[in-house]
């Protein structure tokens, strides 16, 4: 059965400072469409399970030898969208191993900016940009028009709660759903 929405990637998030790249690196061999995806956040990195910190989080993105897809976490997303040049979250976006990064927001906090400026700052990349399509998030992702701006079709906020039906792709843009 032909899917509407074809799956080119399965995204493993999570991986922290006790992570085996040579064990990583072999699943990539083996299932060449995974895709790792490692969690950047100032606050919790090297405190909680899959939050590495800076220092091993930069082994990670260089020692891996597959996708890896960063997913902005906290007060970081704010540094990635204003593009402060002095925030750690930037050397890591602009990466050339990162091909993906995930910006974890919430539309209505106070201090999010115009979707015109987070647009602008996603095209600002040059390689695909993640936002999840939740109640919250839903007027933003309608607004941005970035060529690279993908919609993750989860609403869960990390903990992945499957469903059985969801809502149309945006036309003319890429989708991200969980994989069932």
């Amino acid at each position: 059965m032909k899917s509407p929405m074809p799956i080119t990637r399965c995204t493993i998030t999570g991986l922290d400072d006790v992570a085996l790249i040579p064990q990583v690196n072999e699943l990539f061999r083996q299932f060449p469409f995974l895709e790792i995806g490692v969690l950047f956040s100032e606050t919790r990195a090297g405190q909680e399970n899959r939050f590495p910190s800076p220092e091993n989080l930069m082994t990670m993105v260089q020692r891996l030898e597959g996708p890896v897809a960063l997913h902005v976490c906290g007060r970081a997303v704010r540094d990635v969208i204003f593009g402060n040049s002095h925030a750690s979250a930037i050397s890591f976006v602009r990466h050339e191993n990162v091909g993906r990064v995930q910006l974890n927001l919430n539309a209505r906090a106070k201090w999010l900016p115009a979707p015109e400026v987070i647009d602008t700052a996603i095209r600002g990349f040059r390689k695909p940009v993640i936002i999840q399509e939740n109640s919250a998030n839903r007027d933003l992702n309608r607004h941005l028009t970035a060529p690279n701006h993908q919609v993750l079709f989860d609403s869960s906020g990390g903990s992945v709660s499957l469903r059985k039906a969801g809502p149309s792709p945006f036309r003319g843009r890429p989708a991200v759903s969980p994989a069932a």
